[in-house]
């Protein structure tokens, strides 16, 4: 009787052993839980912060990059108009230099015709053969043949179409108040490249009116 009384109470206390073992091993997989819990909370904080992050670059890499479109086509904006800029200071240099070069062939015509005004004063008059000379002191004043020719040409240009230069200049675009020939602005409307030959300004067949 006391050899299973003592079989029982070692059976009873290996069973309380086990079961404090199992204790153990439970309150050591809740707080090995628990762990994994705050630890997953945290990665996933973590990630949706890296979300965000990610998504305020998205969105900054897209500000950045309107941007720099914006700033390239301001910067070609300002090479078109450099290149317009450069080329109209080239045409006023050129229009100056003629000028210039009438002016001197102008200032010699009317120097001949003050020495002769001075010689008829001296004479008492001036005859009608004089005043028929006088006109010759402008061709005079030219060094040839090809300036005077230059000259007559260059005064007479702006009469002309400066499309085709070869027709007379007979309607004006009022948008722009530029004039050239019929022929060339009804090839502009028919080919629907409607803007103005000179400055590039859109224009329509309203704005199309005859000079005379």
């Amino acid at each position: 009787m006391n050899t299973i009384n003592e079989k029982l109470e070692t059976a009873l206390k290996d069973t309380k052993n086990a079961l404090k073992v199992e204790k153990n091993l439970v309150t050591a997989l809740r707080e090995e839980l628990s762990k994994t819990r705050e630890q997953f909370s945290t990665n996933r904080l973590a990630h949706a912060r890296r979300q965000v992050e990610l998504e305020e670059s998205k969105g900054l890499m897209s500000v950045l990059k309107g941007r720099a479109e914006k700033a390239e086509k301001d910067a070609e904006k300002l090479r078109t108009y450099s290149k317009t800029v450069e080329k109209a200071r080239v045409d006023l240099e050129m229009k100056l230099s003629r000028m210039r070069e009438d002016l001197q062939v102008i200032r010699g015509g009317v120097d001949g015709m003050n020495e002769m005004r001075g010689d008829s004063t001296n004479n008492g008059n001036l005859s009608s053969d004089g005043r028929k000379s006088a006109l010759h002191y402008f061709c005079a004043a030219a060094k040839n043949k090809k300036e005077l020719s230059r000259l007559v040409e260059h005064k007479f240009a702006k009469f002309y179409c400066t499309v085709c230069e070869s027709n007379l200049k007979d309607v004006v675009i009022t948008s722009c108040y530029h004039t050239f020939c019929q022929s060339c602005v009804d090839k502009n409307l028919k080919t629907r490249h409607r803007k103005c030959a000179l400055c590039n300004l859109p224009f329509g067949k309203n704005d199309v009116h005859k000079l005379y």
